[in-house]
């Protein structure tokens, strides 16, 4: 599931195909401020971070999403996307 911090979910697919989640991660830093935010967090809750979100776990997110859309290209459209 993809979720924003303002609410609501954030389309990983959109209707032509196009796999915007992908696109949304690969901003560049003045597009998501991601510098800015971890300069102004606590250091103790970006350690914990850390230990939360790890190389492995976004590796294992990403192949589950690959999955997924593989899945659904297959399932839909004959497997013409």
């Amino acid at each position: 599931m993809f979720v924003s911090h303002h609410g609501g979910l954030i389309d990983g697919l959109s209707p032509d195909g196009e796999n915007s989640f992908l696109k949304r991660m690969g901003k560049n830093d003045e597009q998501t401020y991601l510098s800015e935010c971890t300069a102004a967090v606590e250091e103790k809750i970006l350690r914990r971070l850390k230990t939360i979100v790890t190389p492995q776990l976004i590796q294992n997110w990403l192949r589950q999403i690959s999955d997924m859309v593989n899945s659904q290209s297959e399932s839909c459209c004959d497997g013409r996307i």
